[in-house]
C-alpha cells in the first residue's frame, strides 16, 4: 500500500499492491504530496514480516526484515532466542491459554541488554491475577514480535495508528512476528 502525505499532513491512498505472486500497481505521483509512506508485508505462517518506509522522492527501497525465530515453553511462559539487533526498539510478547487473563509484555532493547531470554512475570500473588500461569494440559498460544526502526523508542512511542503514515522522510520501521503454540505437560 502507498499513502501520499500532503504538507498539511493529509493522507491520500495513492496505490496498492497485489496478492501473492502478483504484480503491484504503480502508485500515483501526486504533485501536491511532499512524501509517500510505502507499506509492505509478507506472511508465511507462522511468520509475518512487514515494513513502512517514508520517502519524499525517488524509488522506495523497502527491505523486509528477516523472520525471527524465538522458542517458547514453560509456566510462566519463557521466550528464548531473542537478539538485540542495532535498530531493535522492542520485543512484544502476547501469551494466551484460554483464561480470561491474557499476559502481555513489552521489552525494550535497553532492558533486554545482552540477554537472549525473557520469562513473563508470575503475577499470581496479585489480587485478580490467579489465572496468569498456564496449568498442566493448557494449550498456550504465544505471539512474539520484534520492532526495529531508524527512529528512537521515544519517537515511536509518540505515534498513534494514523501517525505511522505521517512519519518523517527517510523513516524506516520494520516488524517481524512469529506465532507459536505448545501444550504444557
Amino acid at each position: 500500500m502507498v499513502a501520499a502525505v500532503t504538507p498539511n499532513e493529509t493522507l491520500l491512498r495513492a496505490g496498492t499492491g497485489a496478492g501473492p505472486g502478483g504484480a503491484g500497481s504503480e502508485y500515483l505521483d501526486l504533485a501536491f504530496a511532499d512524501r509517500y509512506s510505502f507499506i509492505a508485508f509478507a506472511e508465511n505462517l507462522p511468520n509475518f514480516v512487514g515494513g513502512i518506509f517514508v520517502s519524499a522522492a525517488g524509488t522506495p527501497a523497502i527491505t523486509l526484515p528477516t523472520a525471527i525465530n524465538p522458542s517458547v515453553s514453560g509456566s510462566p511462559v519463557s521466550v528464548t532466542n531473542l537478539a538485540a539487533s542495532a535498530n531493535l526498539l522492542v520485543y512484544t510478547i502476547n501469551a494466551d491459554w484460554g483464561t480470561p487473563v491474557v499476559v502481555n509484555a513489552t521489552i525494550s532493547k535497553t532492558y533486554l541488554g545482552n540477554a537472549t531470554e525473557y520469562t513473563l512475570p508470575d503475577l499470581t500473588a496479585l489480587s485478580g491475577f490467579g489465572d496468569t500461569l498456564p496449568q498442566s494440559g493448557d494449550a498456550v498460544s504465544v505471539t512474539v514480535s520484534a520492532v526495529e526502526s531508524s527512529l528512537t523508542l521515544e519517537e515511536m512511542a509518540n505515534q498513534d495508528d494514523v501517525d505511522l503514515f505521517l512519519l518523517p522522510d527517510g523513516t524506516n520501521v520494520t516488524f517481524a512476528e512469529k506465532y507459536l503454540n505448545y501444550v504444557l505437560p
